[in-house]
């Protein structure tokens, strides 16, 4: 699909010059808050002609630092270090579109403990880790396209992306993780007689990961913890499992109402249903648990955009449910595990609704936005035996800023973003043995700072050049900052230079 497109760009480069707006408008067009004000609807390829209306190919080169001053999530690590190259087109055809992106980043993920498995936000919570930890060295390979077909009555689109990773450490204990994570949508649309589109598409994903650790000390190994939830582990295969694989899939069904026009009424709503297996291949293939994950996602508001200005409200709402069973099984016989039974014992529940609302206003060269929003959040916890709960509520209150000045060869834009969280409850409930069990003090400690007050701020600069008039380079550099408790702190620098045209 990348290729075709890249196979495509000149000529529709060339076919579009003559009709195109200049690069510094088309620039200040994608960038507008509008835009990505409601977001599903994104998520169905055969909308996209009816999202973007104008060309634009950004290639990109970006570093990348974050530094905590106490890691947040310890399986996460407290920092990383980041070098990427990105690639990013949009392709508006007569009668079609077409898109893609591909991309490279290589760095490492500094401090991580208890865990040495990618992804952990995705599979958490089971991680595989050790007492050790330490550093790991990563790379990303990202690729990416779509095709969209339309007229006045219908269209269609499809849109595919791949993502390969692999990790790895060069001292004990040596993980090395080998990702592979497909997705695939199809998606289609009908015109009503409102000037509406309603739309449906299908989700699909594939993912695996292979997670293998080595230990070359000829002291001996250290002990390998396959975690099951709230700091529980299988004790029954520590050590004797240091060579496991995840298998996971997905699927999902999306519906929308979106306007072929600017201005009217929008909803979307999304359920996808994420299942995973992980199985240990050192204890001949065993399958040792298994966690499934449904969600469901809706917004709905009504949007207003002229030349002049753009208003628009939305209000969404995102369940999630995760819940975890175990496989129990018999003794031993020749690397052998009967099965006996199977148990649900994690279970996780997430809700977010938030209220936005968005002013943007459009002047000859200039344009200027805010964005407030407010929202609650929750976040509940539970395993089974022995019993354990981790709860967490808050409110939260969001503002986003944007300026942006253009010229005839000069624009600059800059944003701000504030997002402060207000604790409404929280609760921590830790029962059972806790001989040998290096996680609970970190759990406690994640705990406290997700539970308690926090402050997200963000300001990003951006400067082009436009050397031709369809043609400009330009700097950014972005900086994000998390306040914690204990006056502990959180910084991202993102630094990017390229080319758009």
């Amino acid at each position: 699909m990348l290729a075709a497109g890249l196979l495509l760009l000149p000529s529709a480069l060339e076919a579009n010059d003559s009709i195109s707006p200049p690069v510094l408008q088309r620039l200040s067009g994608k960038q507008a808050f509008v835009y990505d004000f409601f977001p599903l609807p994104s998520v169905n390829p055969a909308l996209k002609p009816f999202l973007y209306s104008d060309r634009l190919t950004e290639i990109r080169l970006e570093s990348h630092y974050e530094h905590q001053t106490d890691a947040i999530a310890v399986q996460e690590g407290d920092g990383k270090r980041f070098s990427r190259m990105h690639v990013d087109s949009y392709i508006p055809l007569a009668g079609s579109a077409l898109w893609g992106n591909a991309s490279y980043s290589g760095g490492k993920r500094f401090h991580l403990k208890l865990n040495e498995t990618s992804d952990p936000a995705l599979l958490y919570p089971y991680l595989t880790g050790d007492t050790i930890g330490g550093n790991l060295q990563s790379e990303v390979y990202r690729f990416a396209g779509g095709y969209a077909r339309h007229n006045a009555h219908f269209s269609w689109g499809i849109e595919a992306g791949f993502r390969a990773m692999q990790e790895y450490r060069a001292i004990d204990p040596r993980p090395r993780n080998i990702v592979s994570d497909l997705n695939l949508s199809l998606g289609g649309s009908i015109s009503l007689p409102s000037g509406h589109a309603a739309a449906a598409a299908l989700h699909f994903r594939k993912y695996k990961q292979k997670n293998e650790i080595d230990f070359y000390n000829e002291l001996g190994d250290v002990k390998v913890y396959h975690y099951t939830g709230l700091g529980n582990d299988y004790a029954r295969f520590r050590t004797k499992a240091d060579q496991s694989h995840y298998n996971g899939n997905a699927l999902g069904a999306s519906l929308h109402l979106l306007p072929r026009q600017p201005n009217g009424a929008i909803a979307s709503f999304k359920y996808s249903r994420f299942f995973f297996e992980k199985i240990i291949s050192s204890l001949n293939e065993l399958n040792m648990l298994d966690r499934t994950e449904q969600a469901l996602e809706a917004e709905a508001g009504y949007r207003l955009k002229s030349s002049a200005r753009a208003i628009a409200f939305r209000l969404s709402a995102v369940h999630l449910r995760k819940s975890g069973r175990e496989n129990i099984f018999g003794d031993e016989a020749s690397n052998n595990y009967p099965f006996i039974v199977v148990l649900e014992q994690y279970r996780r529940n997430i809700d977010r609704l938030e209220a936005a609302a968005l002013c943007e206003y459009y002047r000859p060269a200039l344009r200027w936005a805010v964005q407030p929003s407010a929202g609650y959040e929750a976040d509940a916890e539970r395993y089974t035996l022995p019993q354990r709960e981790i709860s967490r509520k808050h409110f939260t209150a969001a503002l986003r800023l944007a300026f942006d000045k253009s010229g005839e060869k000069l624009s600059f834009q800059v944003g701000a973003a504030l997002k402060h969280y207000f604790p409404v409850s929280s609760a921590i409930v830790l029962t059972g043995d806790e001989q040998e069990n290096f996680s609970l003090p970190a759990l406690r400690r994640n705990h406290e700072y997700l539970a308690g007050k926090r402050t997200a701020l963000a300001i990003d600069g951006r400067l082009n050049y436009a050397f031709r008039r369809d043609y400009a380079v330009f700097l950014s550099l972005q900086w994000q900052q998390g306040r914690y408790i204990y006056d502990t702190t959180t910084n991202n620098i993102t630094a990017s230079a390229g080319i758009n045209f």
